[in-house]
């Protein structure tokens, strides 16, 4: 009967790939990839089914099932409910993040894994139902479960054409996935393995024992070793990483529930349960309003869990690990996701944000505590039925002893309203104190990232951290001939808007061309410029500056750019030489360059009686001149300006309009943004407009001369 059900799961899967093959072929990357994570979402919806029913096998303590045979068939049975614990995580991550090293490991560990899973089907069958008979729902869904897998990975592979790259680099390639497979493992062990492999001890987990005190060490070092491990890896690397761990989090806690007996007394409403389906939630849509919820109050709430443990099943048995790591995670994941940069700081609106949804939970809690103890004695949603709370905070015990008691009906409500009450506040005191402390440490942070900065200023440092953050800065870049910039398919929606600021832009601009670039106000003018030079982070599409990747080479494509913002960002207390020079180091000049470099600029743009004069004594003008001087230090092959000729006098106007040309004369290329239309038809080879966030059209201004059309009327019929 096994042998049946694998052939049908091989053919399940030869025929969904052959279909989903030949429906996406010949259709765009974008749209192959959308179809990837559909079939990501339908394999997490069949994988539930999975994990919402409890297993005959994860009740095994030390071995101790002799119908599952020997020790030794015992433990590979373990080991075997590891490996599919390691292909589901990385089946639901590997959609839901734009990882390489992912994909790889999905195809090169993950494959093999189900591969072992579907010959040792009938293994699993046992694990999951013992002696029952085969012909259980479990195993259809199992065998489908495998079916979706296994054509995600032929997908990924024959269809998406993902490349390995160990070809090229093989070394680096099997570095690479080696050094993460480790950590990816540990990540994706099932609770249940301890307790199997060891057996359960007799030391439980309360309040001020030494297990506690070891708990909270582990908490603090976990952190400490996550943040210090990842904060120096690109960002990509950084949202992967706690992605895995968001989606190992969800399926270890909800994997303890079995949909038979789940009842209106254990539904996950407590905190830190919310906790697990709320993180990755949050982490993956990046919502900054549902992350105020689990930075404040799942964080709080899994800090009282931590400091008042109640565990007396045995320190490794797999409901006191399922507690474990559930607090563990949904305490330190906000504050992770925070550290390392992937979502920002919160503010005060944040924080009132958090204080009026706890007051909706808490109300949530007490009407559903009130009203399903009816049904079940053993609602204890945040506690507010039971005396946990008060017997480790005695005084509140005589307080919990004032009781409202009244009946509707045939249902009887018990309220405790002062000790509700008591409880609410202290709750909402605990949220204010964790955003005093969340401050503190971010003053914290900055100035270690100061020190960290100072430290790396040193030439040859500087250069490993590049190299560290950035690979080799002297990797051959893809780069096009004749091309210097080039967006392909980019957007980029603001978080909160309702419409892209800019929507599938594709444009490229040539080496040695002075390329302008007009829109109305709101058009999307500063958006793409500042996604370009790396200040705006985005998610649909690429851009290139030479051949380098602005989001997976950002130093590198830096390095080859000077910038201009609209507004002369500068350190006013410092005078223009030490501004200059400022700048100078950051792109590591020598001396002897900067002053041959500097002398220049400053002739040319008539600042030279001012440059060590404090820049705060400056005009407007000569602000914007020493920001246009600063960025071209490192002769950068693409000087990029917004709005640059705002402000500047007629004189001020005519040096940087000159130099523009001077520039692009060099072979290097000028990109910039104007709204006076006369200046870009005047001193740019083409001009592209932009209208809404679409790119209306790009045009050659020579040609609009031969054909004796004039940019202002193009520009107001584009833009009508």
């Amino acid at each position: 009967m096994i042998y049946l059900f694998q052939i049908g799961t091989v053919v399940l899967t030869v025929g969904l790939f052959l279909l989903l093959h030949f429906l996406t072929r010949g259709k765009s990357e974008e749209v192959r990839n959308r179809v990837f994570k559909i079939l990501g979402l339908v394999y997490f919806i069949v994988f539930l089914a999975r994990i919402f029913a409890a297993d005959v096998f994860a009740n095994m303590v030390h071995f101790n099932m002799p119908e599952y045979g020997s020790t030794v068939q015992m433990v590979f049975t373990s080991l075997l409910t590891w490996t599919l614990s390691f292909a589901a995580i990385m089946l639901i991550c590997v959609p839901l993040v734009k990882s390489d090293n992912m994909r790889n490991m999905l195809i090169v560990v993950g494959l093999p894994f189900l591969i072992i899973n579907l010959i040792f089907f009938g293994t699993n069958i046992h694990t999951f139902i013992g002696e029952a008979s085969i012909l259980n729902w479990r195993t259809f869904q199992f065998a489908v479960e495998l079916a979706i897998g296994l054509t995600m990975c032929l997908y990924l592979i024959f269809t998406l054409k993902h490349k390995l790259g160990f070809k090229e680099n093989k070394k680096e390639f099997f570095k690479k996935l080696f050094s993460t497979l480790p950590w990816v493992l540990l990540v994706s062990i099932p609770l249940t393995l301890p307790q199997q492999l060891f057996g359960v001890t007799n030391i439980s987990m309360e309040f001020l024992t030494v297990q506690q005190h070891v708990w909270v060490l582990l908490v603090i070092l976990i952190g400490c070793g996550v943040h210090f491990a990842l904060r120096d890896k690109p960002k990509e690397v950084r949202y992967t990483a706690l992605v895995f761990i968001s989606i190992s989090m969800f399926i270890n806690y909800f994997g303890k529930y079995d949909m038979n007996d789940i009842g209106v007394g254990n539904l996950p409403l407590h905190i830190c349960n919310l906790a697990t389906a709320l993180i990755p939630l949050a982490l993956l849509s990046k919502n900054m309003f549902l992350f105020s919820f689990t930075y404040f109050i799942n964080v709080a709430g899994a800090l009282i869990a931590i400091l008042l443990p109640e565990q007396n099943n045995g320190l490794l048995s797999y409901s006191s690990l399922v507690y474990m790591h559930e607090h563990t995670f949904a305490f330190l994941l906000p504050i992770l996701i925070v550290s390392l940069g992937i979502m920002p700081r919160t503010q005060k609106s944040n924080l009132k944000f958090a204080v009026a949804s706890f007051s909706a939970y808490f109300v949530f809690a007490l009407v559903c505590n009130t009203w399903f103890i009816n049904y079940d004695p053993g609602v204890d949603y945040f506690y507010l039925n039971s005396n946990f709370i008060a017997n480790k905070l005695t005084f509140l015990l005589p307080i919990r002893e004032i009781i409202v008691t009244f009946d509707i009906g045939d249902l009887t409500f018990t309220l405790y309203p002062l000790y509700w009450l008591l409880i609410y506040l202290g709750f909402l005191a605990l949220l204010f104190i964790a955003y005093f402390i969340y401050r503190e440490l971010y003053r914290v942070s900055d100035i270690n990232a100061a020190i960290r900065a100072e430290r790396i200023a040193d030439t040859n440092e500087y250069l490993a951290f590049i190299k560290k953050l950035n690979g080799d800065i002297n990797m051959p870049a893809n780069k096009e001939k004749g091309v210097m910039i080039k967006f392909t398919h980019f957007s980029k929606q603001y978080s909160g808007a309702n419409r892209k600021s800019v929507d599938d832009f594709n444009l490229e601009v040539k080496e040695g061309e002075v390329f302008g670039f007009l829109g109305s106000n709101g058009a999307g003018k500063s958006t793409t410029i500042k996604s370009l030079v790396g200040i705006l982070p985005f998610e649909e599409g690429t851009i290139e500056i030479e051949g380098y990747d602005v989001k997976k080479q950002p130093l590198a494509a830096k390095r080859l750019l000077g910038y201009v913002p609209d507004n002369h960002a500068v350190y006013e207390r410092l005078t223009g030489r030490q501004y200059i020079n400022y700048v100078a180091d950051l792109y590591g000049i020598s001396k002897e360059d900067r002053e041959k470099i500097a002398e220049d600029l400053l002739e040319k743009f008539d600042l030279k009686g001012a440059v060590d004069d404090p820049i705060k004594s400056y005009s407007h003008g000569m602000k914007q001149k020493i920001t246009i001087i600063a960025s071209l230090i490192h002769s950068p092959r693409l000087w990029v300006l917004d709005e640059p000729l705002t402000g500047l006098d007629p004189q001020s106007s005519q040096q940087v309009k000159d130099y523009m040309r001077e520039h692009a004369e060099r072979g290097n290329t000028v990109f910039f943004s104007s709204h006076v239309i006369e200046v870009v038809e005047k001193i740019c080879d083409r001009v592209a407009i932009i209208k809404k966030g679409k790119l209306q059209g790009v045009y050659d201004l020579k040609q609009l001369q031969k054909e004796g059309k004039s940019l202002v009327d193009l520009f107001m019929e584009k833009v009508k």
